[in-house]
């Protein structure tokens, strides 16, 4: 792309944002660089620079929208008078088709490691609470307590994650008898028994 200039740093940064979120969607992040994003939108590697604080910074904010992509997704697919389980159940569902329909950048959000003794901006670890949140609002009819609540939101997603990250690599032979989506509603059911149960 020809040099451009006249966008203000707020344009640039969405324009960048936009451009690297599409690469690392097409081809994943082994293939992602700022120098590919500058050449794409036709601005030098040191206005990236000047517009982010690094390529960490980049790419969390890159990451940023992919969690809000994947939230508005799985905010979109909830079905009307679902609870507990059932609402559980509807979430994972969605996090799944969301990962295999956008797998690069969903690989990404775990993919990418920070540099060394860095750590995440509270703007970023609110996005992931607030993503955990809808999980933790769907067990808020239990009675469990706040912290077997957010104990048990996060056991959920981990093991969701990992049931989804093995299907999409094809790295469990049992998914292939066994799809994902059938695994997913083997945990939360057996899980919430658990929790009924716990919650006596």
């Amino acid at each position: 792309m020809a040099r451009r200039t006249g966008l203000t740093r707020q344009e640039i940064q969405s324009t960048a944002l936009a451009v690297g979120s599409d690469l690392i969607a097409k081809h994943g992040l082994s293939k992602f660089s700022m120098r590919q994003v500058a050449k794409e939108i036709g601005y030098t590697v040191g206005t990236l620079y000047n517009v982010f604080k690094n390529q960490d910074d980049f790419l969390l904010q890159i990451n940023a929208l992919t969690l809000n992509d994947l939230q508005c997704f799985i905010q979109r697919g909830l079905k009307p008078n679902l609870r507990g389980k059932n609402i559980l159940l509807n979430i994972a569902n969605s996090y799944y088709v969301f990962a295999k329909e956008n797998y690069a950048r969903w690989r990404t959000l775990f993919e990418y490691a920070l540099a060394e003794e860095t750590t995440l901006p509270k703007w970023y670890t609110d996005k992931i609470a607030s993503l955990m949140n809808m999980a933790e609002q769907a067990l808020s009819d239990m009675n469990l307590s706040s912290t077997q609540i957010q104990r048990t939101s996060r056991a959920l997603w981990a093991s969701v994650h990992g049931i989804c990250a093995l299907a999409l690599a094809d790295k469990l032979a049992l998914t292939r008898s066994d799809p994902a989506e059938k695994l997913i509603r083997e945990l939360i059911d057996k899980y919430f028994i658990g929790l009924t149960l716990e919650g006596k």
